[in-house]
C-alpha cells in the first residue's frame, strides 16, 4: 500500500479523534462530577472552554547616507502575526489548539525587493485524558499541521547559475538573479502521536509535560526545491529537488512553559525526537531521526508592545540533510481580541 495514502488515514482518524471526543466526553455530567470531587483542586485550575485571540505587527525602518562600511538607502522590515487558542479542560479531559500565523518581509538597498524572512503557518492540536488515580499521567493523542504561506524565492544581486540536482541524470542549469524555491502552502508536513504522557511538575515559573509514544509523519514537498550549495564551486549555486515521503516511530517530548518577573515574562522550551522506523528510505532509521528544538521567549513592555526572541532549529534529514535554523528579535505590537481566561486571572493577580 502507498505509504502516503496509509500515513493520510492515520492523520483523518487521530483528527476525528481529537474532534470528537472531548465533545462526547463533555456530556457525560454525572461521571465527571463525580471525578471533579476525587481530584486534587490543583489539578483542576480551570474547566469548561477557553478563547484567546490576537493580531500583532512589526516594523523597523533604516536610512544610512556617506556611512563608512554601509550601502547608501533604506532598509525596511515589517511583519504580521496571528495567534489563537481554543481550549477545554473539565474533569479528566484536555484539549488544547493553537494556531500561529507568522510573516516578515524585508528589503535592503543591496537588494530592492521585498523577501520574506519569516514565514510561519502551523497548527497544534492536542488530547490528554488524566487519569483518576494519577491526575498528572495518562494518555495522548496529538495532530499537527506546519507549512508556509507565501511562495519562496532566493534573490541574488546579480545573476547566478543555478544547478539542479547536479551530479544527476536529470541536472539542469538556470540562470537569474532570482529563483523560486517554493509554492504557497509548500512544503505541508503532518505529523501525528499517540502514547503517554506525564506532567510531573505544575508551577507558574515552570511547567513540564513528557510524551513519549509512536509518531507518523507525512510531508508533501513534490516539485519544490531547497538551496544545497557546494562551496566548494564559487561559480553556481546547487539546488536540491524534493519530493513527498512518509515515515513512522517512536517519538518523545519535552515541553517546558512558565512566567517569570509578576507574569511580564513568558517563555516556552520544546524538544522531540523522532526515530522513523518506518519509511521509504534505503537509510538507516538513525541517519533519518528528527530533531527540534523550539526556544520562545518574550517580555512585555507595556499592555499592547513587547520584545519577543524566537529560536527554531529542526533536523528532517530525508527533507534536507542539515539542521535548519531560524533566530528572530522582533518588537511586536499587538492587540488581544479575545482574552483566554487564564489570562484574566494572571492580570488581576
Amino acid at each position: 500500500m502507498n505509504p502516503l495514502r496509509t500515513k493520510s488515514l492515520t492523520t483523518a482518524l487521530l483528527l476525528a479523534a481529537l474532534l470528537v471526543a472531548p465533545t462526547a466526553w463533555a456530556g457525560d455530567t454525572t461521571k465527571e462530577s463525580l471525578l471533579l470531587k476525587d481530584m486534587k483542586a490543583k489539578d483542576l485550575k480551570q474547566t469548561g472552554w477557553d478563547v484567546s485571540l490576537s493580531i500583532g505587527a512589526t516594523l523597523a525602518v533604516a536610512q544610512s547616507s556617506n556611512v563608512v562600511g554601509r550601502i547608501d538607502g533604506t532598509s525596511f522590515t515589517f511583519g504580521a502575526n496571528l495567534k489563537a487558542g481554543l481550549n477545554y479542560i473539565k474533569a479528566v479531559h484536555e484539549w488544547r489548539n493553537k494556531l500561529l500565523l507568522t510573516n516578515t518581509f524585508t528589503r535592503t538597498p543591496a537588494l530592492d525587493v521585498f523577501a520574506k524572512t519569516n514565514d510561519i503557518v502551523s497548527f497544534d492540536s492536542i488530547y490528554l485524558y488524566k487519569l483518576k488515580a494519577v491526575p498528572w499521567l495518562g494518555p495522548f493523542a496529538r495532530a499537527q499541521l506546519d507549512t508556509t504561506l507565501f511562495p519562496g524565492y532566493d534573490f541574488r544581486a546579480a545573476p547566478t547559475d543555478y544547478v539542479i540536482d547536479a551530479g544527476t541524470a536529470n541536472a539542469r542549469v538556470f540562470t537569474s538573479d532570482q529563483l523560486r524555491l517554493t509554492d504557497p502552502f509548500s512544503p505541508l508536513t503532518l505529523r501525528q502521536s499517540i502514547g503517554v504522557f506525564a506532567k510531573p511538575l505544575s508551577r507558574t515559573w515552570l511547567n513540564v509535560e513528557i510524551k513519549a509514544g509512536f509518531g507518523a509523519r507525512e510531508t508533501f514537498a513534490d516539485g519544490q526545491l531547497a538551496l544545497a550549495d557546494d562551496d566548494a564551486t564559487a561559480n553556481q549555486v546547487e539546488v536540491k529537488a524534493l519530493s513527498d515521503f512518509a515515515q513512522g516511530g517512536p517519538v518523545g517530548n519535552l515541553l517546558l512553559t512558565g512566567t517569570l518577573s509578576s507574569k511580564r515574562v513568558s517563555y516556552s522550551f520544546e524538544a522531540e525526537v523522532f526515530v522513523p522506523v518506518i519509511k521509504d528510505s534505503d537509510k538507516s532509521a538513525g541517519d533519518l531521526t528528527n530533531v527540534l528544538f523550539d526556544f520562545n521567549i518574550s517580555f512585555k513592555l507595556v499592555s499592547w508592545a513587547s520584545l519577543d526572541y524566537q529560536f527554531k532549529a529542526v533536523r528532517d534529514p530525508q527533507l534536507v540533510d542539515h539542521f535548519q535554523i531560524q533566530n528572530n528579535l522582533l518588537l511586536t505590537f499587538a492587540y488581544t481580541l479575545l482574552e483566554s481566561d487564564q489570562g484574566k486571572k494572571k492580570a488581576k493577580k
